[in-house]
């Protein structure tokens, strides 16, 4: 008869079906949260060559980290709009712009509006922080056929330069009419899209702008106000309208400080001559 031993073989040859006596590893600490904004300002900064040509998966990128932005990130609470003075019903805050982007902020009390306004060649983005918003956004339809040079008119008889012809009137079409709020919201436009708009707050409001490339009269990408022969406020999609450029009276924003981040990269504007 054998002296050996049965090969055993079982769960518990190996500690498995039995209790094992062990302390339990401490729970893994979780990174820091990057606050939003940085998070946007560290994407813009990557991308800031890409962003005038704007390709639609950078849009999506960036309409994306928008969401995710509130107003305390630009260290601003609804009791700002009381910070304008009397006088001004629009409040401006510039964060930074480059020379492929304007970061900027805008402030609204009740009843205020940024007058129909275009866009040329530009795209924005925008984030509504709090309150609520009309937006009517048009289509500029393109003039029927360019208009032909003219002569410069002789000066008049009391030696002073002749009035500019005005400009021609031009049509265009409601793209999108909806009111913004009270929840955050993210919206957007483009050169061949809602390039066109016009916001009123309905209550105190403020937004965020991320305007790309910026306005710049020697580029050809100059503000221009128009006003819309149809009642704004009761404009609905689709509806087609003459406008005609004009100079809004009595129209102006009231600068108001920065109180949030800005990065090295972003700083106020400099003249282009200064730009690298």
């Amino acid at each position: 008869m054998s002296s050996r031993l049965p090969f055993r073989c079982g769960y518990a040859s190996f500690g498995i079906g039995r209790a094992v006596h062990s302390e339990a590893a401490p729970p893994a600490e979780e990174p820091p949260r990057i606050p939003a904004i940085v998070d946007l300002f560290e994407m813009l900064a990557r991308e800031r060559r890409n962003l005038p040509a704007m390709p639609p998966e950078l849009a999506d990128v960036l309409l994306a980290k928008l969401e995710h932005v509130q107003a305390s990130d630009f260290g601003i609470g609804p009791d700002i709009c009381q910070q304008l003075p009397p006088s001004a019903a629009v409040g401006y805050i510039e964060v930074g712009q480059t020379r492929e982007v304007t970061l900027c902020v805008f402030v609204l009390k009740k009843g205020a509006s940024l007058p129909l306004h275009d866009h040329p060649g530009m795209h924005v983005f925008g984030r509504l922080l709090f309150g609520r918003m009309l937006a009517v956004s048009f289509d500029l339809e393109p003039l029927p056929h360019p208009p032909a040079p003219t002569s410069p008119l002789p000066p008049t008889p009391e030696g002073f330069p002749p009035a500019p012809p005005a400009a021609p009137r031009r049509h265009a079409r409601v793209y999108e009419t909806e009111v913004y709020g009270p929840e955050p919201r993210t919206y957007s436009l483009s050169p061949s899209a809602g390039n066109l708009h016009y916001l009123e707050a309905l209550e105190d409001c403020c937004f965020f702008d991320v305007v790309t490339p910026p306005y710049d009269a020697s580029q050809g990408r100059d503000c221009t106000y128009y006003f819309a022969h149809i009642d704004l406020k009761l404009a609905s999609k689709g509806e087609f309208c003459p406008v005609e450029v004009y100079q809004p009276r009595g129209f102006y924003t009231h600068p108001l400080p920065y109180k949030g981040p800005r990065p090295d990269w972003l700083q106020a504007p400099r003249a282009p001559s200064d730009w690298v």
